[in-house]
């Protein structure tokens, strides 16, 4: 048996009662965190397409973010249905729809996001912040999507910046989901609705205009009543700043929700988030409110 001397204890002691800055406690469980960045990565993938009768194969871009606590991916595809589709592939493939999940549209068109103009990808790891800028450049805009996270912010932003070539008489941003999952029988059926105003329902079939001037936060997602049909959970969007002139949400086999802004908008700044659990709404009330805190001072990042 070993005995320890007194000043010897005593500075055990005293090491192991001092609080340690670079630990994070995560589930009761605290772990080395000295580190605190966040990382960007990027994957090149395929999948198969059929096209009358025949199988293709369709080139897939995967980026991948951590930011500590929380992980997001982005999928863009380079061909198939939607050859200039953007979406969210992680942590779920649906709700932000990974194919055709987000677009600008110039003058009732979506800006064709894809190769066809000059694309260009740059991903950009700074410390406590990491990003993945899109830049395209075509006859009627160079427009960049950058997609940012943050240190232990499980929000997924996307800074907007649009530089015309054409008269630009209306602008419309377009965001698609499936929010908790795709429904049975590729039907539609009643879908919840957060905003600043409070909870509300939309049935199968029907839009929903939202006052610009008193939303700022909008959550998709499915009751409770839905987990036994494998749906659950939501996505939401936070738009602090952006001032759309119009917010319409449409109920069908997949739903919309369509931001309308004055044609002289060049920057819009989101937050985008998304939920595999079955009461989303909790969660996203506190995402929200730290989104709302940073998206008027996120600017777009350039690339060394």
């Amino acid at each position: 048996m070993y005995i320890l001397r007194p000043l010897l204890l005593f500075a055990l002691l005293l090491l192991l009662s001092e609080p340690n800055s670079s630990a994070l406690e995560i589930g009761g469980i605290r772990i080395d965190d000295s580190d605190q960045s966040v990382k960007v990565s990027k994957t090149l993938g395929q999948w198969r397409h059929t096209k009358d009768g025949a199988a293709i194969m369709v080139p897939m871009l995967n980026v991948n973010f951590d930011c500590g606590n929380f992980n997001y991916s982005i999928r863009h595809d380079g061909g198939g249905p939607y050859p200039n589709g953007l979406g969210i592939s992680y942590p779920s493939r649906l709700n932000w729809y990974q194919s055709d999940g987000f677009a600008l549209l110039i003058n009732d068109q979506a800006y064709a996001s894809g190769a066809g103009s000059n694309e260009k990808l740059e991903l950009i790891e700074n410390g406590k912040r990491a990003d993945a800028v899109f830049n395209w450049d075509n006859d009627v805009a160079a427009l960049c999507f950058d997609f940012n996270v943050h240190y232990l912010d499980q929000n997924l932003y996307l800074l907007i910046e649009l530089k015309p070539h054409i008269e630009v008489h209306k602008l419309k941003m377009r965001l698609r989901a499936f929010p908790g999952g795709m429904l049975p029988g590729g039907k539609s059926d009643l879908l919840q609705v957060y905003s600043n105003q409070g909870e509300q329902q939309l049935q199968s079939g029907k839009n929903l205009q939202l006052p610009p001037d008193l939303n700022d936060q909008i959550l998709l997602y499915r009751s409770e009543d839905f987990i036994e049909k494998g749906i659950r959970g939501g996505c939401g969007v936070i738009f602090s700043g952006s001032k759309p002139l119009s917010i319409e949400i449409k109920n069908g086999f997949f739903c919309e929700l369509i931001l309308e802004f004055s044609a002289d908008t060049r920057r819009i700044g989101l937050a985008l988030n998304e939920f595999v659990l079955s009461k989303p709404l909790p969660l996203f009330q506190r995402k929200a409110k730290l989104a709302a805190s940073r998206l008027p001072d996120l600017h777009i990042l350039n690339a060394p």
